[in-house]
């Protein structure tokens, strides 16, 4: 009998290995985290960037609760829903149907949509050469390479313009930091590498049009990457765009195919894109979202040490990438040609542009690496590139060895006592999401991740008027605040509840038990809420009817009509 047993190739078998560790490596800061914790402190299941982690978990805190709009809870303006954020509110509802903890559902969905970025990479690097050594040089710096920013870490940590390296804070900057991080980074750069995988191997094939399965890929992946990031089809239609024009100035045609799927990836994207234009422009909530979300690009230089060796490497196989590749090659190039332009459009979200250009870059990197490697020995070859990704991968080996540590020792940045977590959870028992709290902007942070409330503070992009918010909250508890201005705010802000812990003293000593406006509720250690009295409030601001207005709202309906008895 003859045996039918799959094998699999070596480099098959090399690149699971790679994409193995890989995963593990991304994965260590948050088991040293989950291990490192004690009946006081509590981990927070992040490691970086808390405050979006938060508004990610306080969307999928709408998913489990069975909702699929997106309301901002980091605000405590009331607002419409809009279906948008899609992404975690999802993950929301496979937390609800698993009855799993959303922590524990991050960071699956973080693992999952690793691998999937990193199979979506190994068949884009696949689809552009055919040789072994290319691919398998191209995936090695895709998993592990970053930019040089170590080398300004040892020298000047703050950066020449007062600005730490790219390699230590953009995570959309490189393949492993948006692994490490954030689930939906890996899946939009995935989604966004297999439409650029089909249209530059579509420029290899004969102009017959596309299948309708293979339009059908195409247009489901634009449609499920604008509903990530909507901007991500600036970095399909670019390049398109520019290739196309330089195609028309050769006087040179593109393939039938081509021009199908850059069609099906039009049309797949077209409704978020509109129903998008049509929330910021006609709903002010989401407006004013958009208005406080800048993410504006560091200096160009930050960009050229953040790709370091991959662009150097780029730079040097570039030409034999065009010449082995020919207009696919041409077309590949375009995309980080693109990205150095679009990173310096006046528009508030800059930097987002350069969101999966990394993988580009270490494919051509590959060529440059491989043409310098093939004219030394084997053993020369092994050694120089062996150490051309060592180099390339500090940056990462510092991120990974960083939190891990600081989840191991458990820093106070990523971990919270037990009191504070209690007296949250005690608020997600006896109050429901519309009960606005108010506290320290850590603490508002955390709220909605934690039981999905609205709070005052939480975010700097999300929280409508952020200055001002933190000045109320700053001067709310402030002993030298009158309790006029305090009732003022309650009662502008619609405040039901008033956390008051470590946070809160920090900002100043006003002691909500003093005063008979604020009853405690729960008190936990040196954490305590306090519930807003209703009819003192309303005596104090002079409201005596249920349904009166004041300043053009029904302060009873707006903030009162969901308290608890």
């Amino acid at each position: 009998m003859t045996s039918h047993r799959s094998r699999i190739s070596p480099e098959a078998r090399h690149a699971l290995i790679v994409g193995a560790i890989a995963l593990l490596l991304s994965s260590l800061p948050y088991l040293a985290g989950f291990a490192a914790q004690t009946p006081d402190q509590v981990f927070d299941g992040a490691v970086f960037d808390l405050p979006d982690y938060h508004t990610h978990l306080g969307e999928m805190q709408l998913g489990r609760r069975g909702e699929w709009l997106h309301r901002i809870l980091s605000t405590s303006e009331e607002h419409p829903g809009a279906l948008m954020r899609t992404f975690y509110i999802a993950l929301g509802h496979l937390a609800r149907l698993s009855d799993w903890p959303l922590p524990l559902v991050y960071q699956l969905a973080r693992v999952v949509f690793g691998a999937l970025l990193l199979l979506a990479a190994y068949r884009f690097i696949a689809a552009l050469t055919d040789r072994p050594e290319v691919r398998r040089a191209a995936f090695l710096l895709v998993a592990f390479s970053s930019g040089l920013g170590w080398l300004v870490q040892i020298a000047a940590p703050a950066g020449p313009d007062g600005i730490s390296p790219i390699d230590f804070w953009l995570i959309d900057a490189n393949t492993f930091f948006s692994i490490l991080i954030f689930p939906h980074f890996s899946a939009a750069i995935a989604l966004l590498l297999e439409i650029q995988t089909r249209l530059a191997a579509a420029l290899g094939h004969d102009s017959h049009a596309p299948g309708r399965r293979e339009g059908a890929v195409v247009a489901l992946c634009a449609l499920l990457l604008t509903s990530i990031h909507p901007y991500a089809i600036a970095l399909v239609l670019g390049p398109a765009v520019v290739f196309a024009a330089w195609q028309v100035i050769r006087r040179r045609g593109l393939p039938r195919r081509w021009w199908g799927l850059l069609v099906a990836a039009l049309l797949g994207a077209a409704p978020v894109l509109v129903y998008s234009g049509v929330v910021f422009l006609a709903e002010p909530a989401f407006r004013q979202w958009a208005a406080q979300n800048h993410t504006p690009s560091p200096p160009p230089s930050y960009y050229v040490l953040g790709y370091g060796l991959v662009l150097a490497l780029a730079l040097a196989g570039a030409r034999r990438f065009v010449r082995e590749r020919g207009e696919a090659a041409a077309f590949v190039l375009t995309w980080p040609v693109i990205v150095a332009a679009l990173v310096y459009v006046p528009i508030g979200i800059q930097r987002r542009f350069v969101e999966g250009v990394h993988v580009p870059l270490c494919v051509v990197a590959a060529y440059g690496l491989v043409g310098l490697s093939g004219r030394v020995s084997a053993r020369a070859r092994f050694a120089l590139v062996t150490f051309t990704l060592a180099i390339a991968s500090l940056s990462n080996l510092y991120l990974v060895v960083g939190h891990t540590t600081a989840a191991g020792t458990r820093s106070q940045a990523i971990f919270h006592a037990a009191d504070l977590i209690a007296a949250i959870d005690w608020l997600g028992a006896h109050s429901t999401w519309r009960d606005t709290v108010l506290a320290a902007e850590s603490t508002g942070s955390l709220i909605p991740a934690r039981i999905g409330h609205r709070v005052v503070l939480g975010h700097w992009a999300e929280t409508f008027a952020y200055d001002d918010r933190r000045r109320d909250v700053a001067a709310f508890f402030d002993a030298a605040t009158p309790d006029a201005a305090r009732l003022d705010a309650l009662r502008r802000l619609g405040v039901r509840f008033v956390v008051r812990g470590a946070a809160e003293r920090a900002l100043g000593g006003f002691d909500p038990a003093q005063v008979d406006y604020l009853r405690e509720v729960y008190q936990s250690g040196e954490v305590a809420v306090y519930r807003v009295e209703i009819a003192t409030l309303r005596f104090a601001v002079g409201i005596f009817d249920e349904d009166a207005d004041f300043e053009g709202f029904s302060v009873e309906r707006r903030i009162w009509s969901h308290a608890p008895a």
